[in-house]
């Protein structure tokens, strides 16, 4: 694997202060697979016409951005866009949201227009709103169109130590297109040798079921920057965190399939060969 050093982003850096132009009705509704009670049309220097945008506010809001920016570098384009800035107490107010302090960060996910979560897709026999059922109960065609798409989603949850994916938190554009989001619970723990601490949801693993990487997605694995990543990943100010993403994408590049729902812990402790794949920093 190929190491360069990269100047690593602040906090700071990736949120973005934008002009809010105008707030969307309040209401509580369900768009593009996000719950929210409005809509922000935020101008940027040059832009003719605001973005429309979904905000979230709450749990780790500032992983969203992050998330995406792994994203980013993995060049997989599975994330809707997304951005983090600051909210003032009047803005939150605006969406329905009151808080104590003066601002607080928030995450703008991109308007996937006409898009629905994947449990209400037309692909899906049955309602099955977190996916207990793995994929299996899905039209073999629709699963079909997406599984490179869901193996770079599901390898992307292993990096990022994501928790919470189900088909709550999968989306399906107008055009048929998978999108993962929400993820408020990844990057979950402080000790980089301990991904099977917090149980991580089995949904797209049942689909996987311990089968080996394609060769696209093992060969853009393999072509990641260790720097990049750990560029992606300054804004978190968690070093062991950071490490846990480093080693968590070796072991996977290095074992080259992804865990079976029964074999998870054997998979993730066998520490003969986790620890020459790990790089471990300082607490």
């Amino acid at each position: 694997m190929r190491h360069r050093r990269r100047r690593s982003p602040s906090r700071e850096s990736i949120v973005w202060r934008g002009e809010t132009v105008r707030i969307g009705k309040q209401r509580k509704r369900d768009i593009g697979g996000i719950e929210q009670k409005g809509i922000l049309y935020l101008g940027e220097e040059g832009r003719v016409r605001p973005k429309k945008v979904m905000v979230k506010v709450g749990r780790n809001p500032l992983y969203e951005g992050i998330a995406h920016t792994v994203d980013q570098v993995l060049g997989w384009e599975i994330t809707p866009p997304v951005s983090s800035r600051r909210l003032s107490a009047k803005e939150l107010g605006s969406i329905g949201v009151h808080m104590s302090p003066e601002e607080s960060e928030a995450s703008y996910h991109e308007w996937l227009e006409g898009s629905t979560k994947l449990w209400m897709h037309p692909a899906a026999k049955y309602i099955d709103p977190y996916g207990h059922g793995g994929l299996a109960s899905y039209d073999p065609a629709f699963l079909k169109k997406n599984d490179e798409r869901f193996e770079k989603i599901a390898a992307f949850d292993f990096l990022i130590a994501n928790g919470d994916r189900h088909s709550g938190n999968i989306i399906v554009s107008k055009s048929g297109v998978v999108y993962g989001i929400d993820h408020a619970f990844a990057f979950y723990g402080d000790d980089p040798l301990s991904f099977y601490e917090f149980s991580p949801t089995k949904f797209l693993y049942i689909y996987m079921n311990g089968r080996k990487l394609s060769p696209k997605v093992l060969r853009d694995l393999e072509n990641i920057e260790e720097g990049d990543l750990r560029a992606a990943l300054a804004p978190l100010n968690h070093p062991r965190k950071v490490d846990g993403v480093v080693a968590r994408w070796k072991l996977l590049v290095q074992r080259g399939h992804f865990p079976t729902p029964q074999g998870w812990y054997e998979y993730f402790h066998s520490y003969g060969e986790y620890e020459k794949a790990n790089t471990v920093g300082p607490t």
